[in-house]
């Protein structure tokens, strides 16, 4: 058995468990708890309930379980059990005749008036002694290979919200059933979203079926519509187009989707809304987004049972201030049946670790993804951001992004200057390290990490891949130096036409102008070319990058870079892209990454991501 970490210097409000592995390197504030036999999660909270235990779970098919919700009942605590008709009667009978038998209550969906019920009682949460709800995707049938799961919430406000709707299936508040009260499905009252706080984190509670007035989906539909920076959704099924409707809003307006399903449901049939997120027309029509979301199926034994959305889950650097990120997660799937025929519940909480454990599991579904992108890891942003004319982009440092761009030019060994599709619009040029040189024109899908070393921004795909040829590119022509070196043009792939030698020294360096103003250059690293004589006019193509305020000029399809000074430069000496240095911690100067994996710190106290390549 698999044990649970356990807070003993202070009490979370909200404790996640998973039943995969985690991604912990992606991790910024606490490490979540992956690999966990969650029902030990369940077995935990039973054997400390002192007075009641209200438990309304899909189905059981573990002993343990029942034997310490016996135990529990022979110690004088109050147990109460509502369960789904199937599986009391059929697939599970056994399991909850032990607990009739011992005495506990049970109650199912199609007991009284609710005999032509046709929905699932598909709720999985259990109240203990009045204060902790316990929640989540994890069936106590479900395989131990499934991806689920399980979150502890301690508050006796949310508590009482969740014995409200057991008491409603329930049909009294009392240790017995009232069977004739007791209602489910579509004979239930309307609920609209209810809110409380957690120790200062707002939580909203939504239960189904939404049979009137659709308030909970339009609650849902605006909260994922209006994410600032990112939706990510972990889900094993997705049918519902009024959901798919509203990330389209987000998408188009800049927001990043991605979405990963369990394979079994990926494309079972038309009613999946995961065709129209990849843009493809088979099912979805002209409904199928243009450009595409992240959309993948998962790729390990078992099944992605997880009915998890991430809001805002990577809010560093763009998002406005004060917005918090949030997670979705609970019994519901976001289908037609997971909304307006079961008895099911979603729990959306406003806090960023909580939000940040779920991305965690997220990150370690996406690494086993089969289907592109096979490597994506949350968090992309739009890598169009990156280099905007007249922009500053060092407020994407750190972060991973997606892009979709054609190849202008080859860039000194393992570099490409990369350009958007769009080439009607503003100008935009990135820098890419890449693991192999592409001919110009190539269309690129890639996305990976930015990284921002002494005034050096660099984007280093972790996936890539081909879609076709364009016409190349053609560079911005820049025929003035003294509007050259200018936070304009880093990184945008410009021409440097006609310029003329003017000077040139024995180490190297030499001095080339426009006529009216003029600039050193020194060649740096390999030398693609000899040193240019005097009088000799010069095209130089490439990108500028600004390194401890020397600018360096990456020189397209010619495998060097040279770098450019307003005055003679005091040394020829050999510099390279990785000349820059670290900081610890402390802000001490080092020479290598530091062994922290995944984070490491600048001056002022900013964290960086650390791209995997760059792990020691």
């Amino acid at each position: 058995m698999k044990g649970i970490l356990i807070a003993t210097l202070f009490t979370l409000p909200f404790q996640a468990y998973f039943a995969r592995s985690v991604e912990q390197g992606v991790a910024r504030f606490l490490p979540a708890q992956g690999n966990v036999d969650l029902s030990t999660v369940y077995l935990n909270w039973i054997s400390q309930a002192s007075s009641r235990l209200d438990f309304c779970i899909y189905s059981i098919n573990r002993w343990e379980v029942v034997d310490s919700l016996i135990a529990a009942h022979n110690r004088g605590v109050q147990v109460r059990i509502v369960a789904d008709e199937r599986a009391v009667d059929t697939t599970a009978t056994a399991y909850f005749n032990a607990l009739k038998n011992a005495g506990i209550p049970v109650i199912h969906n199609r007991v009284g008036l609710n005999r032509w019920n046709t929905g699932l009682m598909h709720h999985k949460f259990m109240i203990v002694d009045n204060a902790v709800v316990v929640t989540g995707s994890y069936n106590l049938s479900s395989a131990p290979q499934d991806a689920n799961n399980v979150l502890v919430i301690q508050d006796t406000g949310l508590a009482s919200i969740f014995r409200g709707e057991f008491e409603i299936m329930w049909g009294s508040s009392g240790p017995q059933p009232d069977t004739f009260a007791a209602r489910f499905g579509s004979r239930k009252p309307f609920r609209p979203p209810r809110r409380v706080q957690v120790q200062g984190r707002p939580v909203y509670v939504l239960f189904f079926p939404d049979t009137t007035t659709d308030s909970l989906v339009r609650f849902l539909a605006h909260r994922m519509a209006s994410a600032h920076t990112d939706v990510h959704l972990m889900q094993y099924w997705f049918s519902l187009g009024a959901y798919a409707d509203s990330l389209r809003h987000a998408w188009d307006r800049g927001v990043l989707i991605t979405a990963l399903f369990d394979a079994g449901s990926y494309h079972s049939s038309c009613n999946s809304e995961a065709w129209t997120l990849e843009g493809d027309t088979t099912c979805a029509g002209s409904r199928a987004w243009s450009p595409p979301a992240w959309v993948a199926a998962d790729a390990f034994t078992g099944i992605l049972h997880h009915k998890v959305v991430l809001l805002d889950a990577e809010t560093r650097g763009t998002t406005p201030a004060g917005t918090t990120a949030a997670v979705l997660t609970g019994s519901g799937n976001l289908t037609y049946s997971g909304t307006y025929a079961n008895d099911e519940h979603l729990v959306l909480i406003l806090d960023d670790t909580l939000t940040d454990q779920y991305l965690q599991a997220l990150a370690a579904r996406w690494q086993e993804s089969t289907d592109p992108p096979s490597a994506l890891i949350p968090g992309h942003a739009d890598a169009l951001q990156l280099q905007l004319t007249f922009s500053d982009s060092s407020t994407l440092a750190g972060r991973r992004v997606g892009f979709e761009g054609v190849v202008a030019a080859g860039a000194g060994t393992g570099f490409l200057l990369l350009r958007d599709l769009d080439q009607t619009g503003i100008w935009r040029g990135i820098l890419a390290h890449t693991p192999s040189s592409l001919p110009r024109g190539t269309i690129l899908h890639l996305h990976g990490v930015v990284q921002e070393t002494l005034n050096t921004t660099v984007f280093t795909p972790e996936t890539l891949w081909t879609a076709g040829q364009l016409s190349p590119p053609v560079p911005l022509t820049v025929s003035s130096l003294s509007t050259l070196m200018h936070e304009w043009y880093e990184g945008v792939w410009v021409r440097l036409s006609a310029m003329t030698v003017r000077a040139s020294r024995p180490d190297g360096a030499f001095q080339i102008t426009d006529g009216s103003d003029s600039l050193w250059v020194a060649l740096v690293g390999p030398r693609p070319w000899p040193p240019p004589g005097v009088g000799q006019t010069l095209d130089l193509y490439g990108a500028l990058a600004e390194s401890l305020n020397v600018w360096f000029f990456w020189l397209a399809d010619s495998g060097g870079m040279v770098a450019v000074h307003e005055s003679p430069p005091t040394s020829s000496r050999t510099l390279t892209p990785s000349s820059g240095f670290w900081m610890d911690p402390l802000g001490r100067r080092i020479s290598h990454p530091p062994r922290r994996p995944g984070i490491w710190l600048q001056k002022g106290g900013s964290k960086r991501f650390l791209p995997p390549h760059l792990h020691p």
